[in-house]
């Protein structure tokens, strides 16, 4: 390498766009290697020099070393003309004096030209990058003269604005160089590409014509050369080198528009795109050409390869650094469908006014005793024009907005431009409001003051006066639904998934490690421990997963310290061979990118591969057309517990089929199993299991169950013969998968489940998703088989007719056995005869509606075959009222369409009735099969149009996030109930979460305090209490969210010394025609039982006034903030 005085500054100015000096030695080995065959060639081509011949700019059909050749006649003169570090400047043609020129390469019918000793290696696609020189131009010359006699001194072409080295400060000129001020270098020259086109494909048009050996031709004027067609070509034959037709595309339209979608300036040769320093880099093998040839070797033409296989048949094109993965907002397709169905549903509404999205409502409850023209209340109206209150006598019939209107006469002196629908009455002391169009009896707050005999006094208010911070708004509304974001929020342990910027590393050092093990001579078992470690720290960051095909590669290598050594030894000299090094390291990569795709489809990353390997199929069939019976796959457990080593032995697995809790068929079990240790600690199986079940049998709802068992290794001593049979099996742990996704389309290919562990308390429980919340929970590797389409369940249609007969017709004693059977309230009550009586009588029981779950939960099966009579028979069912309608969501009912036609009977109810009944439909979503169903559509609909829905929805559906088998669950449900609200409710219950977060914070550690200095812990955490509002203003209590308070009242708080010690606090509250507000927040008790005894007691209160009978209860609120933790009023 040379050493010139201007090489310093070349350095600093290449490092200064970020290319290394690893990489610039790279090149500069490479350039040299270059100039080495190009003298070569120059000894073997003296009788082809002729000083008249006219160059064309670049050749498209021959090398491009061909149109430097001509000119090496002057080597000795220009030995101190040196390129890039001490290129030969024989090799640039830019490098010559204007007054020197390039020989005319035009040859005559008598001049042959000598063999081409790259003709063999070199395809016709590898053409050049050109970079701009250190004097910041390239300068080319045809000859001496031109057609006329005139010299020229022609422009450079124009480049790609992407590529940002262009922009490199000058060089200064090398001493000793003549003309250096008229001399431009190259910046370095990529000739390595895969593609081979004819010219006109490249260009769009012919740019120029290479004469033919022995021919002639006319050749064409160098000033019409169109140089913006050739970048574009040279630009798309890298391009094409690397990425596939589509990707092709989006990145040449991406730098034509400007947007910088490669950066070439960090290019190592031999690389037709650079690695990024903070992406996942270009991994190997990409492009091993000549650097790696034996320079000795006299024939260039042998050495110039370009990789061990075609681009073409490579299972994976791997791409560089934004290439490789690229972030995806919503990545799994159900959540995308569930954020399409989250759009349609919000545009659905029709507001006409968006401030009264922001009311809170008083809720209604209709009663013919508080309805009555008898009963008359007194009612106190407040008003800011009036200094005195008004005092109204009006029926309990009389609606809300004829009490405005009678409050209106008292203030206005002229009613005939107001309108009674600008005004509202509100309760004092509640951040709520009387709904105009109601009767004033049928509110709950009318009637809980008329109950106590608590004076009613009400405030009116003009519209524009009421405070509007909890209002959606039109941009609220046209903002795309996006989840991710918003479960990410959401409060978990830890981050479950590696982020991009982690795994770039990790492939950064894969991929030195692979260049190493590649380029080494010897001493291979060093270089593939060091490859080994790589792979493990990139499978150890995506779950710990080690797949049989990096297994299988792996075991290619030569024995090492870091994993076990397969049984089989390889050849350690078969290695010696470059080319099979390349297949190993090949294998070993699409192994790795394969790992990666599977770990973005299984876990909630924030990217995905570049390159897909699943595709979506057109061919579609059937699955009742599909006779194949199921089958799959088990491959082994991943990331298993050490402690197991060393307790359990003899792993196996239990795989069964199940619809609503009901077994399809036995279970079947793989083959007992030991520890395997290769990567990490695996229990391998690999087997196949073949259910003795037709795929066209099975229901659309069906549910893989898979069980982990294993037996406890006895302990010392006791390891007898006979206590070895008397052990029983343990089951550690099991996992629920539906067979058919949201589309209805049969699962296929590789699948990954956690495992949740079988403790006591959930090993009834069979219906959750994966348990991915744990981060080191124990994940089994399914293989379901892949075909060339896809098999969709698909809805028969119900049959046209379904007998209906009366239920007297039947025989006496059938009769009374079926009034018997109907008379059991519970499902779990019917036994196996009582199921056949009442399926085979089911024509005979419309006239009993509320059998229906009854008659459902007997049906033998629910496959397709079956769906057509089961459908009928809904459809014709008389409509049942809503307590009844709720039995069909039970988990027993799985099917789609029973839980569609349970919700839209229970669509009838009022928003006061659904608050009744909503903790048991938020529990309802658990036996949901999929994410978007018509019970989620159903809930967040009544939550988007009141905001009291949405208020005790969304701490439910908090409350539920501490369910850890539903948690993934409840965390997309939260978000998407969040995204259907506006930003000022968003912000609300982050203020509400706060506030909660305080208190538990304060309750718990007045709990464990000491009972002399619970006082003083309790006035100083009163004081953060304090802070809160002083940053908030305000904010509403979960309680209600008529509930607002401003702030704290530290000398009305105290605590009971009761076990709990429960806070008793008092809150100041914003209205100030309304007295403090009083809770008791309670930390370290479960209040999901006590809010299921108010619900019970409240709702039997409610049928009991309906009936007429008001026992005058007296009913507290209780309300769940999370688990162990609450409010009570």
């Amino acid at each position: 390498m040379s050493s010139t005085q201007g090489n310093g500054e070349h350095w600093k100015s290449l490092e200064s766009v970020g290319i290394s000096r690893k990489e610039l030695a790279m090149a500069e080995a490479l350039q040299m290697e270059y100039d080495a065959l190009s003298r070569l060639r120059h000894d073997k081509e003296e009788s082809r020099s002729k000083q008249n011949a006219d160059p064309s700019l670049i050749s498209w059909d021959e090398p491009v070393l061909d149109f430097y050749s001509k000119s090496a006649g002057r080597q000795k003169d220009l030995k101190l003309l040196r390129g890039l570090s001490g290129s030969d400047p024989t090799l640039n043609y830019n490098s010559l004096s204007p007054q020197e020129g390039l020989p005319n390469h035009s040859t005559s019918q008598g001049s042959q030209p000598g063999p081409d000793p790259w003709s063999k290696g070199s395809p016709a696609g590898d053409y050049l990058y050109i970079f701009d020189g250190s004097n910041g131009g390239l300068s080319l010359s045809p000859g001496p003269e031109d057609i006329d006699g005139s010299s020229k001194k022609l422009s450079p072409p124009p480049l790609p604005p992407r590529v940002s080295i262009w922009d490199t400060p000058p060089l200064p000129p090398r001493k000793g160089s003549p003309s250096s001020s008229k001399i431009s270098q190259p910046s370095d020259i990529n000739t390595f590409s895969l593609v081979k086109q004819p010219p006109g494909k490249l260009l769009g048009r012919q740019i120029l014509e290479e004469e033919e050996p022995g021919g002639g031709g006319t050749g064409c004027l160098l000033g019409s050369v169109d140089y913006d067609g050739i970048n574009d070509a040279i630009t798309r034959l890298n391009l094409k080198s690397t990425y596939d037709a589509e990707m092709l595309r989006d990145a040449t339209r991406g730098w034509k528009e400007g947007r910088g979608t490669l950066d070439l300036s960090k290019d190592a040769p031999g690389k037709p795109v650079a690695r990024s320093k903070t992406m996942p880099p270009q991994v190997p093998p990409r492009t091993y050409a000549s650097r790696y040839a034996n320079r000795k070797c006299g024939t260039p033409g042998k050495n110039h390869r370009i990789s061990a296989a075609s681009a073409g048949s490579r299972p994976h094109t791997i791409a560089n650094g934004h290439e490789l993965f690229e972030v995806s907002e919503e990545r799994d397709e159900e959540v995308a469908a569930f954020c399409h169905m989250l759009d349609i549903l919000r545009s659905g509404s029709d507001i006409q006014d968006y401030f009264l999205t922001g009311y809170v409502w008083s809720a209604v409850t209709p009663s013919p005793e508080h309805l009555g023209d008898e009963v008359n209340l007194k009612v106190t109206v407040l008003c800011d024009s009036l200094q005195e209150p008004l005092t109204f006598t009006c029926n309990c019939s009389s609606t809300v907005d004829l009490l405005i209107y009678q409050t209106l006469c008292y203030t206005r002196d002229e009613l005939r431009d107001v309108d009674v629908s600008d005004f509202v009455l509100k309760p004092c002391g509640l951040e709520e409001f009387l709904q105009n169009k109601h009767a004033l009896g049928s509110h709950e707050y009318i009637q809980y003051c008329r109950k106590f005999d608590i004076d009613i006094r009400l405030q009116l208010m003009e519209q524009k006066a009421v405070r509007s911070d909890l209002a959606r708004t039109v941009n609220d509304d046209q903002s795309p639904s996006t989840l991710n974001y918003l479960v990410h929020l959401q409060e978990r342990p830890v981050k479950q998934t590696i982020s991009r910027q982690a795994l770039s590393l990790l492939f950064d050092t894969y991929h030195n490690e692979v260049d190493a093990f590649l380029l080494a001579d010897g001493d291979f078992p060093l270089k593939a421990d060091r490859v080994v470690q790589s792979v493990k720290a990139i499978c150890n960051a995506l779950a710990a997963v080690e797949t049989p095909e990096i297994t299988n590669a792996l075991n290619q290598l030569p024995p090492c310290p870091s994993r076990v050594q397969p049984k089989i030894q390889k050849d350690p000299t078969v290695l010696a061979v470059r080319e099979n090094r390349e297949k190993v390291v090949e294998a070993l990569t699409a192994a790795i990118l394969d790992l990666v795709e599977l770990y973005c489809s299984t876990f909630n990353a924030d990217f995905q591969t570049a390159v897909h390997g699943s595709h979506k199929h057109d061919l579609v069939q059937e699955a009742c057309h599909f006779s194949r019976c199921l089958a799959f796959t088990v491959y082994a457990t991943h990331r298993i517990p050490i402690t197991w080593a060393t307790s359990y032995e003899d792993f196996y697995l239990s795989c069964s089929l199940s619809h609503g809790g009901k077994e399809l068929c036995s279970p079947l079990q793989t083959r007992r199993a030991h520890f395997s240790k290769y990567l990490f600690h695996l229990i391998i199986w690999d087997q196949w299991i073949c259910f003795p079940v037709q795929v066209n049998r099975l229901p659309r709802e069906t549910l893989l169950c898979a069980t982990l068992y294993a037996l406890p290794i006895p302990p010392p001593g006791s390891a007898s013969e006979a206590n070895k049979q008397r052990r029983a099996p343990e089951a550690l742990g099991w996992v629920t998968t539906p067979l058919f996704n949201f589309r209805h389309i049969l699962t296929r290919g590789r699948k990954l489940l956690g495992l949740w562990p079988a403790t006591q308390e959930n090993s009834s429980a069979r219906w959750s998703s994966p348990n991915f919340h744990q981060p080191d929970s124990v994940i089994l590797q399914i293989d379901f088989p892949t075909s060339a389409f896809d098999i969709k369940f698909t809805s028969p249609l119900g049959d046209k007719f379904s007998p209906c007969y009366e239920f007297g017709s039947l025989r006496e004693e059938d009769q009374r056995l079926l009034k018997n059977i109907m008379q059991k309230e519970s499902l779990y009550w019917l036994t196996d005869a009582d199921k056949k009586r009442l399926w085979e009588k089911r024509y005979y029981c419309h006239s009993e509606v509320s059998s229906l779950p009854l008659v459902l939960a007997s049906a033998p099966s629910w496959e397709w075959a079956c769906l057509p009579d089961i459908y009928a028979l809904l459809k014709q069912w008389t409509p049942m009222n809503h307590q009844d309608a709720l039995g069909l969501l039970h988990a027993t009912f799985p099917d789609q369409e029973v839980r569609r036609m349970a919700v839209q009977w229970i669509g009838s109810l009022s928003d006061a009735e659904l608050l009744d009944y909503l903790p048991q439909l938020v529990q309802a979503l658990k036996y949901e099969c999929y994410l978007d169903s018509p019970l989620v559509r159903f809930l967040l609909k009544r939550a988007v149009s009141d905001l009291r829905v949405t208020h005790y929805f969304f701490w439910l559906l908090k409350d539920g996030l501490k369910d850890s088998q539903f948690s993934i669950r409840y965390q997309y449900l939260l978000a998407a109930l969040l995204c259907c609200c506006g930003k000022g409710l968003r912000e609300e219950f982050n203020r509400q979460c706060w506030l909660v977060n305080t208190l538990a914070k304060l309750a718990q550690q007045v709990r464990e305090a000491a009972p002399s200095a619970r006082q003083g812990i309790l006035r100083t955490g009163l004081e953060e209490v304090r802070q809160f509002f002083v940053l908030n203003g305000s904010c509403r209590l979960p309680l209600s969210p008529s509930l607002l308070v401003k702030g704290i009242v530290p000398r009305d708080c105290s605590y009971f010394n009761s076990n709990a010690v429960p806070l008793k606090l008092s809150f100041q509250n914003v209205d100030p025609l309304g007295e403090n507000i009083r809770v008791i927040f309670k930390c370290g008790d479960d209040l999901r039982q006590d809010m299921l005894t108010l619900q019970m007691i409240r709702i039997m209160s409610k049928i009991w006034v309906q009936e007429g009978l008001d026992m005058r209860m007296v009913i507290f609120r209780c309300f769940s903030t999370g688990r162990g933790r609450g409010q009570w009023q």
